[in-house]
């Protein structure tokens, strides 16, 4: 988990404050890395599911609280974490799986089927969701089986009355400025697969039409 406000780095940057490159750890002569040390600081990505720390799986990309690791490299006191969680922590998806008290098999069924949002953001190549966007689809089916974001049958607008709450959204934006499918479906409160369908349906009419076709239009537009 990255907290709100901290930044993260790389084992590569993490060599790098310690003026050494990765090749320095390889061959049979290689240093031992700093993060092997047993005083280094824990990623911020460490596996949150297991009970026993030794039964944790280790991350593929570790990522290291840049703080953390430029105080270990100075030899200085390594300065706490922040422990108050905040609605825009960012959670890995053992994070988010372990928040939703549910497994990671769980967890990637659901993002699968759109019951929970693709990640908010990439860092460094691993996906991260916002806590505030797990907490608004909720944890576990609410009234009359429905699920945070999805709708009862019962309960839910006409699909014209979906669609114009996320044309006024998209209507409002500033030039120049997007919204997620994430955030569409929390600022209109309609499913998060109906905000995917409907931003899917706003791409260009160019992206669809045939090379040749697309390049006349192209060409037709330069004249102008």
């Amino acid at each position: 988990m990255i907290r709100y406000g901290r930044t993260v780095i790389r084992v590569q940057d993490v060599a790098k404050l310690h003026d050494l490159s990765m090749t320095a750890f390889t061959g049979l002569r290689g240093r031992r890395p700093p993060w092997d040390d047993e005083a280094y600081p824990d990623p911020a990505n460490l596996d949150p599911l297991a009970e026993d720390p030794k039964d944790r799986v280790p991350p593929r990309t570790p990522l290291f609280d840049e703080d953390q690791a430029k105080a270990y490299a100075a030899g200085k006191p390594i300065p706490p974490l922040p422990v108050q969680d905040h609605p825009k922590d960012l959670l890995t998806e053992r994070d988010a799986a372990a928040y939703r008290q549910e497994s990671l098999e769980d967890f990637r069924a659901h993002v699968k089927s759109l019951r929970v949002p693709e990640a908010d953001e990439k860092v460094l190549g691993v996906l991260h969701w916002r806590r505030e966007t797990l907490d608004w689809f909720g944890t576990a089916p609410g009234r009359n089986g429905a699920w945070r974001g999805q709708p009862a049958a019962d309960n839910r607008v006409p699909r014209f009355v979906a669609s114009e709450r996320m044309q006024t959204v998209i209507d409002s934006l500033e030039p120049g400025v997007s919204v997620t499918a994430t955030e569409l479906a929390m600022k209109t409160d309609v499913a998060y697969a109906t905000a995917k369908r409907f931003l899917d349906k706003l791409r260009p009419r160019s992206r669809s039409l045939p090379k040749r076709q697309r390049k006349n239009t192209n060409r037709q537009s330069g004249n102008k």
